[in-house]
């Protein structure tokens, strides 16, 4: 999980379990005073990198983060496993 709220702040996290909503519940609140705050705003979106690729971490209008589609599979597939 990738989140740069501006050009001097990154937060990058390994994704094991479906749980990473809950990190980004968490440190949401410190993402977007970054990004409201600081100089160099980028973006309040988060992402899973993977293969390289990138894959935003789609959110409803009431600001509920989801997992993509390619990392529910990938969590999926490990579980049945």
């Amino acid at each position: 999980m990738i989140a740069i709220p501006t050009k001097g702040t990154a937060y990058v996290h390994p994704i094991e379990t479906p749980d990473v909503l809950e990190l980004i519940k968490d440190i949401d609140p410190s993402v977007l005073t970054f990004f409201n705050e600081d100089t160099g705003s980028i973006t309040t979106n988060y992402y899973w990198a993977y293969n390289d690729h990138f894959e935003v971490f789609p959110k409803d209008s009431d600001g509920t983060f989801h997992l993509p589609d390619g990392l529910i599979k990938i969590l999926s597939d490990s579980e049945d496993q």
